[in-house]
């Protein structure tokens, strides 16, 4: 299964941002694009998010978007900006200043045309997952943001197979109640988000080593074994912890 990534605005490009940089990470991608020399390409669950060309570089089945040249710039200026071609990377010269009818009706129509033309370019038949980033007001710069929020998923949804609705608000109570950052920012929450499209996607980038595995002879009943095993050796661990701490707590008290 392929998918390709649209980051539409400020938060799209900077989400996108991270995911990439994750992506290459897990895959042992280089930020020029090429394989690390200690990874090997016997399976192709890269191929997932990036496409492979003749010259073997790898590059992010990816557009980025946005009507204000400035979070993009810093994709082209960045460290992985070997990785993308420039064509992915599409400005306008004008921000829509947070106001959707100006940014969906006015100045995105100028540049909606050569959008479609690109992305009709790199897509033909992928699968459409959509998450739709919902503010918090505890980070929110404009008012009308909910209602922007709102606009944009009825716009897109009947254009994705599949969306999930990230909300802000919860992830800065996750931030600073669960994780003890007294006051989270974007680029916490951009974190969180990140780390939860590569757990999504994750089955479909590294399910194919379950049918290579299969392929080779390994039966699929010895992988919930194998499961089940590590479940039960970390019980045993969890349990050893719980006994150590009982022991130093009955030594305090003589």
């Amino acid at each position: 299964m392929r998918f390709f990534f649209l980051c539409v605005g400020q938060a799209g490009a900077q989400i996108g941002n991270g995911c990439w940089e994750l992506f290459c990470l897990q895959h042992g991608i280089q930020p020029d694009g090429q394989m690390a020399s200690d990874k090997t390409t016997e399976n192709d669950s890269f191929c997932t998010f990036f496409n492979e060309t003749g010259s073997g570089k790898h590059v992010p089945r990816a557009i980025y978007v946005d009507l204000e040249p400035t979070v993009i710039d810093e994709v082209r200026t960045g460290t992985y900006r070997q990785l993308f071609h420039p064509d992915q990377l599409i400005t306008g010269k004008e921000d829509a200043a947070n106001n959707y009818a100006q940014g969906h009706y006015t100045l995105g129509a100028n540049i909606i045309d050569l959008v479609l033309d690109r992305t009709h370019k790199m897509i033909s038949a992928m699968s459409k997952l959509e998450f739709a980033v919902y503010p918090a007001p505890q980070l929110s710069t404009a008012g009308v943001e909910p209602y922007n929020s709102i606009l944009n998923t009825h716009t897109t949804l009947e254009h994705s197979d599949c969306a999930f609705m990230v909300d802000n608000e919860a992830l800065y109570d996750i931030c600073s109640r669960n994780l003890g950052i007294n006051h989270p920012s974007y680029l916490n929450i951009n974190r969180l988000i990140i780390q939860i499209v590569s757990s999504i996607t994750a089955s479909l980038r590294w399910r194919a080593f379950v049918h290579w595995y299969v392929g080779e002879g390994m039966e699929e009943g010895e992988f919930s074994e194998a499961k089940e095993d590590m479940a039960a050796l970390e019980k045993d661990y969890e349990e050893i912890d719980t006994d150590s701490v009982e022991d130093e707590g009955e030594g305090e008290e003589f």
